[in-house]
């Protein structure tokens, strides 16, 4: 075979190839089927203003303070000072549950507290989740493995509105949301003895505690041994809901 007659046979090929490829373009646009469209791409929020409010289905410690000291004056100290001689300081458990739009907490046997907090969203930013809400309800201090547990009753004494940030979380956090904020309204803490300070707002906490933790065994000395000499007997009929005066 000659130089020439090679290279008319790879002409050839060459042509019926490309004969080939031009039928299957045809082919393709004859079926009538529209070429698909590339996915778009994730929407990223960046400034979080469409982070949903989220929340744990474990145990929460509650944690509410209310203050003696204070440089704010929209924020002023409980009336009067160093009273109850337990401290300002109560915690209790609460379990959170949605219903409708509202995130509701409470808590449950055998702990006393009747308080029962309504939590909405209202905005996020990088900063977190802003909530707000409602209060009621009484807080008898519980054990807990810092203080032990105090002589000391909060009450919510007249409509009271919560406001709150949760903040992010980091990737690794498997613990579940926090959030901390005041509470603004007539409130007031008061001891087995009858002494009692009347506040106008005061601080809360809420974190994780599954059942299990450290705060389950009042046998465990709290961390502030002081605490314990402030720990007393608690009574069914113990005052709750106090008026001023």
């Amino acid at each position: 075979m000659t130089p020439l007659t090679v290279g008319a046979d790879r002409a050839r090929t060459l042509a019926r190839a490309l004969t080939g490829v031009v039928a299957l373009a045809l082919a393709g646009c004859g079926s009538g089927q529209a070429p698909t469209a590339p996915s778009p791409p994730p929407v990223i929020d960046l400034d979080r203003t469409n982070t949903p409010l989220e929340w744990s289905a474990e145990r929460y410690y509650l944690e509410i303070i209310g203050g003696d000291l204070s440089d704010d004056p929209s924020l002023p100290p409980c009336d009067p000072i160093l009273v109850p001689r337990g401290g300002k300081i109560v915690n209790t458990f609460m379990w959170f549950a949605w219903e409708g739009e509202e995130l509701v907490g409470r808590s449950r046997p055998p702990y006393r507290a009747t308080v029962e907090m309504r939590l909405r969203r209202v905005s996020s930013s990088t900063l977190g989740v802003a909530i707000t809400g409602t209060v009621t309800g009484t807080v008898p201090d519980e054990y807990d493995r810092a203080w032990g547990q105090r002589d000391s009753i909060f009450n919510v004494d007249g409509p009271m509105t919560m406001h709150g940030v949760v903040p992010p979380r980091a990737a690794l956090d498997q613990r579940g949301p926090v959030l901390g904020g005041l509470l603004r309204g007539s409130s007031s803490f008061i001891d087995s003895r009858g002494a009692i300070s009347f506040c106008t707002n005061v601080r809360y906490f809420l974190q994780p505690a599954p059942p299990g933790s450290v705060h389950d065994d009042p046998t465990v000395p709290p961390l502030v041994p002081g605490a314990r000499g402030e720990r007393a007997a608690w009574h069914r009929d113990a005052r709750v809901g106090p008026t001023r005066g």
